[in-house]
């Protein structure tokens, strides 16, 4: 339909732009720009009327065929459109299978991070308490609440932590009467549920309880010596 209205108006149109050409003013005459505006305006109206039905042509193309098509034909025209549309998609599935095992790792790791750590400040308040029992000086409940002080202060919570000091030498005695020698035993113990980070347990359960254990030797019963004699040259 196109075809059939447009041959008679192109013609009708260029017929218009040469009677206005022959009507034009020569160069040196005056030219009034209002009426070259109007006779402009007259002569493309054959055109304008071809241009709009070719528009519409085109829209009507485009919605029978669908959008497909023409998003078809720019990918055609450019791939790594394409390409790229088919890459984010892959990358959404990916992040979501890869998602679930990710998150696992990450809270398994973090969980063991956290019984390592705990488990060297209970090594440590052992410690600290063991070598304040080698001295003699402190009595079994001074030894304990040391090392309680110990984990308050590394920034654990003190709730359900058991210290105990054992004297394996002699059983049931003291600190403070133990013998030169004697082995003192002391145990930290704290249940992890209580000092974890995460509520997954994924390497311990409820039922975990971290302890730490040592072993030192009392020096009771050694007097510091009040006379020393310097050796010559000193």
């Amino acid at each position: 339909m196109i075809s059939a209205r447009g041959g008679p108006d192109v013609a009708k149109g260029l017929n218009c732009f040469a009677e206005l050409r022959a009507a034009a003013p020569q160069d040196g005459q005056k030219r009034y720009p209002e009426e070259s505006e109007l006779w402009f305006r007259w002569a493309i109206q054959p055109f304008r009327r071809v241009s709009s039905e070719i528009q519409s042509f085109f829209r009507g193309f485009v919605v029978l065929t669908g959008q497909t098509t023409m998003r078809r034909s720019i990918e055609l025209r450019d791939p790594r459109r394409a390409r790229r549309r088919e890459r984010l998609g892959t990358a959404t599935v990916e992040f979501a299978v890869l998602l679930p095992l990710v998150m696992t790792l990450m809270l398994g790791t973090w969980e063991i991070g956290r019984l390592v750590e705990v488990e060297q400040i209970l090594n440590n308040a052992a410690r600290e308490a063991g070598r304040r029992a080698a001295s003699g000086q402190y009595t079994n409940a001074q030894v304990q609440q040391i090392a309680l002080n110990y984990l308050s202060m590394a920034g654990l919570t003190t709730t359900n932590a058991a210290v105990t000091v054992t004297d394996l030498t002699h059983a049931g005695t003291d600190a403070t009467a133990a013998t030169e020698l004697d082995q003192l035993q002391i145990t930290v113990t704290i249940p992890f549920v209580n000092v974890r980070w995460a509520s997954a347990t994924l390497v311990t359960n409820a039922s975990t309880v971290l302890s730490a254990t040592n072993i030192w030797l009392s020096n009771n019963g050694q007097s510091y010596p009040s006379n020393i004699t310097v050796p010559a040259g000193y």
